[in-house]
């Protein structure tokens, strides 16, 4: 018995047709390009989320069926599978109104929120359970306290020194360029992480706080509140907190997470 994972997969396409076809004039969006012949084996990079329990459907079921139409038809490049993500170590139940879902969770908190916790926790090798104090005491950790004291004491010491405006001067030292080359290279080695759509929760998390506490340790030495000397080796106080301002919008950019409030 197949159920309904003979036919469901086609949708997919059938999806993208409807899409194609739903444009102002007729080869407005072609849906070919991405599905059959040479261009889609050639351009289209074609992946595939899915739960654990959705695999078998997706490697052999749906493969097998469009194979045996004897048609040259785009097959997947890459399939990534997760674990289970449970509600306090019980499976989320629309029907038993057990678990939060997307439109009562975008309500309770901003989407980037959601978009952190899952994307640290996501359950790759084993599975995972939501509990609200563990969401909680993810955000005001890795979002309120280290990043949020960040660019907090990056602020602070802006606006008691120079106000709204930082003076031009300064050029990076040993410290600051041996700190971007270290960044550098953990940014590639996330990076490569994320091609391949791994989000090792050690590996994100590292990064996350190796990034803002070797960043405040440049930013903030020496003390705030003492005028750093000026001297070939050093950089002086405003050059730093360039320094520091930009690697702010880095995190920033790359984290794509807002700047939170501590959760009650």
């Amino acid at each position: 018995m197949f159920y309904v994972w003979f036919d469901a997969p086609i949708e997919y396409i059938g999806a993208t047709r409807e899409w194609a076809d739903a444009a102002p004039g007729s080869s407005a969006r072609d849906w070919k390009s991405w599905w059959v012949g040479e261009e889609a084996q050639a351009k289209v990079r074609y992946v595939q989320f899915m739960g654990k329990d959705n695999v078998p459907f997706h490697t052999v079921g749906f493969p097998v069926t469009i194979l045996g139409s004897g048609e040259k038809w785009k097959l997947v490049d890459q399939i990534k599978g997760f674990n289970w993500l449970n509600y306090y170590a019980g499976k989320f139940s629309t029907s038993q109104k057990r678990g939060v879902f997307m439109d009562t969770a975008l309500e309770i908190l901003p989407p980037d929120y959601w978009r952190w916790y899952l994307t640290a926790n996501a359950p790759e090798s084993s599975d995972a359970s939501f509990t609200w104090q563990h969401f909680s005491d993810t955000v005001n950790k890795d979002l309120a306290d280290v990043l949020g004291n960040f660019v907090n004491r990056t602020l602070k010491f802006t606006q008691g020194k120079w106000g709204s405006v930082i003076p031009e001067g300064g050029k990076p030292g040993p410290k600051e360029t041996k700190l971007a080359d270290e960044l550098e290279r953990r940014f590639g080695l996330y990076s490569a992480f994320l091609e391949d759509i791994q989000h090792h929760v050690d590996v994100h998390r590292d990064r996350h706080a190796c990034f803002c506490s070797r960043c405040s340790r440049c930013s903030c030495s020496p003390a705030p509140g003492a005028m750093m000397p000026l001297a070939a080796d050093t950089l002086d106080g405003s050059t730093r907190c360039k320094c520091a301002r930009r690697l702010c919008a880095c995190r920033a950019r790359n984290a794509s997470a807002e700047m939170p409030c501590a959760l009650v």
